[in-house]
């Protein structure tokens, strides 16, 4: 298995227009950011196809993710929790759909366990004029 991206201890990634798609890995098949206190910046950040036993788009534990548009689809916790988004360990994901940004699409993504779209355990979510959540 392997991971599309990686951040660990303080890696920072900013990005625009950046797809992660096909990957797979225990936790976090597309994004795995682990004791990250300085927030990661994506924009038109697509995330699909990607699987992982537990986060299967995105894995948070101890990180900051935000997003300003794109899509995380298609997405698979093969065995536990958060088909998009796994998030833990006071991790922070946020979406800064405004004038400026296209909303953030989350559809189409499962979990075998609980969170098809969005796993959260004691941690935070802001969606601020996000698109769908199905």
């Amino acid at each position: 298995m392997s991971k599309s991206a990686l951040a660990d201890n303080s890696t920072i990634f900013e990005s625009n227009n950046l797809t992660i798609r096909g990957n797979s890995a225990g936790s976090g098949g597309g994004i795995y950011a682990a004791n990250n206190s300085t927030s990661s910046q994506f924009t038109g950040l697509v995330v699909n196809e990607n699987s992982a036993v537990e986060g299967g788009g995105i894995y948070l534990t101890n990180a900051h993710i935000g997003v300003g548009g794109g899509e995380i689809n298609n997405n698979v916790a093969t065995e536990q929790d958060g088909g998009a988004i796994y998030l833990i360990n006071d991790s922070h994901f946020y979406s800064m759909g405004n004038d400026d940004y296209q909303p953030l699409l989350i559809s189409g993504n499962t979990s075998f366990g609980k969170g098809g779209g969005i796993y959260v355990d004691s941690s935070h979510v802001s969606l601020i004029k996000s698109g769908l959540i199905k």
